[in-house]
Parts: C-alpha cells; sequence; structure tokens
C-alpha cells in the first residue's frame, strides 16, 4: 500500500464516521420539523440521494458501468442493505426504547466480523478480536446505563435481524469490490433505497387517502435541509467512504469504525442540542475509541482475498 493510498484510506476512516455521526443529530431535527413516521425521512432521503446519483452519472462525473456486468452479487447486497435492514430497523426501533435498540446495534462489528468469517474466510486475530469486543462494550455500556427498558422480545428479534442484514453489507461489499468500484456498489445501494422506499411511502399515503401530503414536508425549510444532509452526507458520501473502505481493508476493522458514529452523535448532541452528558459517556467513548484503534493497528491483509 503507497502512501497516497494510505492517506485515502484514513481520510476516507475519519470523514465515514463522522457523517454517519451527525445522522442522527440530521434526522431529530427531521422529525421534529414535520409530523411525520420514520419511513417518510429514510424515503426522502435515498429519493434525493438517487436525484444525485443519476446526475454524477450522467454528467460523467462519476464513472459508473453497468452495462455487461452481472449485478446479481450487489443487487441481493442493496436488498439486505439498506433496503431490508432499514425497514427492519425502523420497526424495530420502534418497539422497544433508545437504549435497548443501542445496546442491540452495538452488536453489529460482531456479527460482521462473523460474515466476514464465512463468506470471505477472513480470521481476525485475538488482539483485533478483544478490541472488536471493547469496542462493542463501549456502545453497549452507553445506553445501558441510559436505564431504559421495554423488554419487548419482539422487537429484539426484529432489530437483531436488521443489524445480522446490515453486517452482510461488509462482507458483501467486499466480495463485490471484486469486479465493482465502490461508486457502483453505492450506485445501486442508492437507487434500489429509492425505489422501494419511495413505493412504500406513496402505498401508504394511498391507504390513508392523503397522497397530496406527501408533498407537504418538502415546504418545511428545517425538515429539507436535513433531509439533503442525510442524502448527500450519509448516503452518496458516506456509503461511497463505506464501500471504498471495505474494498481495501478487512471488514472487522471497518465495522468497528462504524462505533465511532455513536461518540461523535453524542458529542454533537451535546454541542448543538445542549444535551447532557454524563460519566458513562466518557468512560463509554474511550472504550469506543481504544477498540477502533486497536483493531486496526493489529490487523492485517488476510491472505484468503486478494484483490
Amino acid at each position: 500500500m503507497d502512501i497516497s493510498e494510505r492517506n485515502k484510506i484514513i481520510i476516507a476512516a475519519i470523514l465515514m464516521p463522522t457523517f454517519f455521526g451527525f445522522s442522527f443529530l440530521a434526522s431529530k431535527i427531521a422529525l421534529n420539523a414535520i409530523d411525520s413516521t420514520p419511513i417518510a425521512l429514510i424515503a426522502y432521503r435515498f429519493f434525493f440521494a438517487a436525484i444525485i446519483m443519476y446526475i454524477l452519472r450522467k454528467t460523467k462525473l462519476t464513472n459508473i458501468e453497468l452495462k455487461g456486468k452481472n449485478i446479481k452479487l450487489i443487487l441481493l447486497l442493496s436488498i439486505f442493505y439498506p433496503v431490508s435492514s432499514f425497514i427492519f430497523e425502523t420497526i424495530g426501533i420502534s418497539m422497544i426504547t433508545s437504549s435497548e435498540s443501542g445496546i442491540i446495534i452495538s452488536l453489529h462489528p460482531i456479527f460482521t466480523t462473523i460474515m466476514a468469517t464465512f463468506i470471505l474466510k477472513e480470521y481476525p486475530n485475538k488482539p483485533q478480536v478483544g478490541f472488536i469486543l471493547l469496542s462493542t462494550a463501549g456502545v453497549f455500556f452507553i445506553n445501558y446505563m441510559q436505564k431504559e427498558a421495554g423488554y419487548d422480545i419482539m422487537g429484539y428479534l426484529v432489530l437483531l435481524l436488521a443489524v445480522v442484514l446490515s453486517s452482510s453489507h461488509g462482507a458483501l461489499s467486499r466480495k463485490a469490490s471484486l469486479d465493482f468500484k465502490p461508486e457502483e456498489i453505492t450506485y445501486m445501494m442508492i437507487i434500489s433505497g429509492a425505489i422501494v422506499f419511495s413505493a412504500i411511502l406513496i402505498v401508504i399515503h394511498l391507504i390513508e387517502g392523503n397522497i397530496m401530503e406527501l408533498f407537504t414536508p418538502l415546504l418545511n425549510i428545517k425538515f429539507m435541509i436535513s433531509v439533503l444532509y442525510l442524502a448527500v452526507g450519509c448516503s452518496v458520501i458516506s456509503f461511497f467512504l463505506l464501500n471504498y473502505l471495505y474494498s481495501k481493508l478487512e471488514a472487522s476493522r471497518i465495522s468497528v469504525l462504524t462505533n465511532i458514529a455513536t461518540v461523535i452523535s453524542i458529542f454533537a448532541g451535546v454541542i448543538i442540542l445542549k444535551e447532557i452528558i454524563y460519566w458513562y459517556h466518557y468512560v463509554g467513548a474511550m472504550a469506543i475509541i481504544g477498540g477502533t484503534l486497536g483493531t486496526n493497528y493489529y490487523g492485517e491483509k488476510l491472505s484468503s482475498f486478494n484483490k
């Protein structure tokens, strides 16, 4: 790996969780700005992201060429994440408390590592396993200390399914990177999400008999600014960076990196929304950062997967 490529990876590794970290804040602002549901926010997010990707492709600002390629793998990847994963995550989060949701979502790096082991034959070394568990424990600890509990077993199972589906993205994206560029994988993910989530939102409005209200959120400035951030920053840019990183590094190293988004979201809430930060936030944040740094420090290219 040359210096320039290493610098690109470092920059991507910093920007990706940063954009995702502020997504929680943007989502909260958007949902507070209008009387709507999370599925509406997701639909608008992917709709605008798809428009942006279409423009980038048509203007040749990004080189996306899918003609003649077997897109079955990236189509399967897109069905798993974001489509199915986002649907089950939305349902699961609505059934249990936010702290319980955070605890279950924190299992993402562990499941990603397991997926990579079975699909890619990438085996983390012992120090990596320890640091992955440390980072996961940090997220788990923060959410456990919130002391909220609904104990809805079905909610746990639904959200756990969402985590398993999103965890498959890392292994499948890494495998797909042998034949597809990161921007091509990102394009398919966003277009698939836009088609499915927009269709769901339209059907909901048709059933409720208020199809014209589909356009009401577009008149709210706060909502639109938040949605555009989610579309550009968290869908177009972050998905691309995530797929780029998966094409360069082992899945276990990238998955644990996403936990940094939790740390960023906490401090974003404190700085912008004036939310209160407690001692356990600092303890959990140190565990997350330490686990992430340790996982990548002890990471190494595995010979079983060759670009």
